[in-house]
């Protein structure tokens, strides 16, 4: 069993809560609480009122998880040997 340091060193939260604003021209709303490192508690929230900006904030936040991961000159695997994205074979 890993013990808790490694654990929360390793553990990143997003936590999207949606719902619906009857009435307003912009209805849609997505509270999105984040953090990279879960022992730092929540380090940032926003509220998107747009579904292309809500998905865009968690792309962000994923591929920030990715950047940090391999900062250290890891290699990447989501790229293969030749420079291009590996993929998952699905277009």
């Amino acid at each position: 069993m890993p013990n808790d340091a490694a654990l929360r060193n390793q553990t990143a939260l997003l936590v999207l809560r949606v719902w619906m604003e009857r009435g307003s021209v912009l209805p849609l709303r997505a509270y999105i609480r984040q953090t990279t490192d879960i022992s730092l508690g929540f380090e940032s929230a926003t509220v998107e009122t747009d579904v292309d900006a809500a998905v865009d904030s968690v792309r962000t936040w994923l591929q920030d998880l990715l950047d940090e991961e391999f900062a250290g000159g890891d290699t990447d695997p989501r790229v293969n040997g030749n420079g291009s994205s590996a993929g998952n074979g699905s277009s």
